[in-house]
């Protein structure tokens, strides 16, 4: 009881170092924001003024266009209506001109005048002739409204939402990163995979079996055994459950509930002819990405399942329709959803290709400007959005921005605790790297992200 208690007023203790630090920071660089945000507005008004004149420009030539248009067609049907009524009017005089002689000729005879003009009855004429109803001018039929409609839809307005804190306000790298810890793990003789879990702990692969080691003490809490998995690629995969998920003989995926206590098959392949490679699940969006390959064929892919495990995409090809990968190795997502996978064959470089979400090649890194023989093996990414890769060649990690761009060697092997590094794993919560070698049972935790000091924030 004790133990859970302390563990929650850990947590609850971070929350709030975490909540209080991220609103100094807010507080402190407010200033900064309201003076970019206001250049920003400012140019944003010009933009819209000038759009807005030149969209009123373009209504006001609609509108002139339909007024002559109405006007013409207007004087038209006036002209063509006072025609007619000329027409009328001359036909009429004509029959009174018949009707003022034959009372001529019977003026002089009573009873025949009489018998005409009690038969004879003279039409009503008007004064002054009238547009009907439908000549007058009607908006509906003379202007284009659409067209106006189409304008005023032009005019966006965007909710900015609520205020956040930026990652690069939060975050920055150090000079060099820090060797905080290492940890050696007694019954395992290497490590291929980890997989960070939440209170301090996390999942390690080798050849042989996955163990669950608490990150303090350095204690295999778990042993899975019984659980045949790809070593040597991103096999392995936590849920928004914290269950793992395991490819099991490149053919179907189990998942190991969080309290080890039910194994469930969730996935089996749909053609044989492809054989799974790694899996990565997504907290973002729920889906799980699957790296697949096929031995005939000698290409790779990536399939997205949604969270009814329906296949909902398949990335294969770039935009010009060539394959984009050879045999998927380790697969990982980045914060902007671009989606990241190291590929090579063996005893040959490799590259890491990236795509957006929608499964468009973004770029493709074969390694720092020097060196483009890259043999890739683990990838991770951080909370600056930044792709960390092992290369097995020059035995360093890289560090290359959301775009491509080569940064550094974050890792070398000329520093204490690196030693072939072969997998990666960035923890979130507390801003560590873990790297983890193929030559021997050790884990090492280093730091090379931190906050930024209060006092040293500029206003």
């Amino acid at each position: 009881m004790k133990t859970n208690e302390k563990q929650y007023y850990e947590k609850i203790r971070k929350l709030k170092d975490d909540t209080l630090y991220s609103l100094q920071i807010l507080r402190l660089g407010l200033k900064s924001d309201i003076r970019d945000d206001a250049k920003t507005i400012r140019e944003e008004i010009e933009h819209l003024q000038s759009a807005i004149g030149k969209m009123f420009q373009r209504m006001n030539y609609l509108m002139d266009d339909a007024v002559i248009t109405i006007k013409e067609n207007a004087i038209f049907k006036y002209k063509c209506l006072l025609n007619d009524q000329s027409l009328e009017i001359s036909r009429r005089n004509t029959i009174i001109h018949r009707y003022e002689e034959k009372l001529e000729r019977t003026a002089k005879r009573p009873v025949q005048f009489l018998k005409f003009v009690k038969k004879v009855s003279l039409c009503k004429f008007q004064n002054t002739p009238s547009l009907p109803q439908s000549y007058l001018f009607s908006l509906r039929q003379d202007i284009k409204t659409e067209d106006m409609v189409k304008l005023l839809r032009e005019i966006r307005i965007e909710d900015r939402g609520k205020r956040q804190v930026k990652k690069e306000r939060l975050l920055g790298h150090m000079t060099s990163p820090v060797l905080q810890k290492t940890i050696t793990m007694t019954d395992l003789e290497c490590c291929h995979h980890i997989s960070n879990v939440e209170c301090d702990s996390v999942w390690v692969g080798d050849t042989i079996r996955v163990a669950l080691v608490d990150i303090p003490s350095s204690a295999i809490l778990h042993s899975l055994v019984g659980v045949p998995h790809s070593h040597g690629t991103g096999s392995r995969t936590l849920d928004n459950q914290r269950n793992l998920n395991i490819i099991n003989n490149n053919a179907s995926i189990i998942k190991v509930s969080f309290d080890m206590q039910t194994r469930t098959n969730v996935f089996q392949r749909k053609d044989p002819a492809w054989e799974m490679m790694c899996v990565y699940f997504s907290n973002s969006t729920l889906d799980l990405l699957i790296g697949m390959y096929n031995r005939d064929l000698k290409i790779g892919k990536i399939q997205r399942y949604n969270t009814s495990r329906k296949l909902i995409k398949t990335i294969q090809y770039d935009q010009a329709g060539k394959p984009m990968y050879r045999i998927p190795r380790y697969l990982t997502e980045n914060n902007n959803g671009d989606i990241v996978l190291s590929v090579w064959r063996y005893n040959e470089p490799g590259w890491v290709v990236v795509t957006d979400a929608q499964g468009r090649r973004r770029f493709s890194y074969r390694g720092s400007p020097q060196e483009l023989n890259l043999v890739p093996r683990g990838i991770c990414t951080d909370a600056l959005s930044h792709i960390l890769v092992c290369d097995r060649k020059t035995e360093t990690v890289h560090l290359i921005d959301k775009d491509g761009q080569f940064l550094c060697f974050l890792l070398t092997k000329e520093l204490p605790g690196i030693k072939e590094p072969y997998c990666l794993s960035y923890d979130f919560r507390n801003h560590i790297l873990l790297v983890g070698s193929r030559l021997d049972n050790k884990i090492s935790v280093f730091r090379y992200i931190n906050r930024y000091a209060l006092d040293s924030t500029s206003e």
